[in-house]
């Protein structure tokens, strides 16, 4: 019984091996943005963090009038 090095044994199990190929996803038509001119109909709400030059982390929360493009005061 001979004995594999282990360079021959990973030469044995890399052409063994059949890489699968990737699923393609379906081509979707491209539909355009819907923008909304009345002002109060949809709003984004996000959060932010940041940290100051001292190393102090702050977080803020951002609410927008997606019609109008103003934020909340």
């Amino acid at each position: 019984m001979e004995r594999e090095t282990g360079l021959a044994s990973r030469f044995r199990l890399a052409a063994e091996f059949t890489p699968t190929t990737k699923k393609r996803l379906q081509v979707r038509p491209r539909q355009p943005l819907t923008v909304v001119p009345m002002f109060n109909a949809v709003w984004a709400v996000d959060f932010m963090s940041d940290s100051l030059y001292g190393g102090r982390r702050f977080r803020t929360l951002n609410i927008l009038d997606e019609g109008v493009c103003e934020g909340l005061e």
